[in-house]
């Protein structure tokens, strides 16, 4: 893992002094997220710069470029739909809608790779899980245990401001 604080450049380029102005933290293809294409995803950027799944490619991937080396600080899952908020360590958030349905669904709203540890976590909609090892298929979907509150669970600690996962206005 590489991190790289923020710094004050002198650069003319006003692109090139706000990406010198973010701290950068570089896995190098240690753990991915892959969110199902089928399921609706927003980035919020503590800025105020928003994209969601259905902005045009370049705004997606605008929004992605700049949340790239932020730390992920928590994860805030609703037991009962799948819905999943992201908080990241300078304010940002990704959110990923969950099913309104309920009971489990066999497919995945997202899943978390990690290829050190060789193991995987999906989130399923209607509140399931699975996990297990990446050469497998898992152990079988198993319901989200409550953390916070009986509805919430929480992966990690909430930044300062955060509630239960409600996103901030810009």
């Amino acid at each position: 893992m590489e991190i790289h604080e923020p710094t004050l450049s002198r650069a003319r380029s006003a692109r090139v002094r706000a990406m010198f102005a973010r701290r950068r933290v570089f896995l190098h293809g240690t753990h991915w997220l892959q969110i199902s294409p089928y399921r609706r995803w927003t980035i919020q950027l503590k800025d105020g710069f928003k994209a969601t799944s259905s902005s045009p490619m370049k705004r997606q991937d605008a929004a992605c470029h700049r949340l790239a080396g932020e730390k992920l600080e928590a994860i805030l899952i609703d037991r009962l739909s799948g819905r999943t908020v992201f908080h990241f360590e300078l304010g940002s958030l990704v959110t990923v809608r969950g099913s309104r349905a309920s009971g489990f669904s066999e497919f995945d709203i997202w899943t978390l790779h990690a290829r050190k540890r060789g193991r995987f976590v999906a989130i399923h909609a209607g509140g399931g899980y699975r996990s297990g090892s990446l050469r497998g298929i898992g152990d079988g979907t198993h319901p989200i245990s409550p953390s916070v509150s009986k509805r919430f669970l929480l992966v990690g600690v909430l930044p300062s401001g955060s509630r239960n996962g409600e996103t901030r206005k810009a």
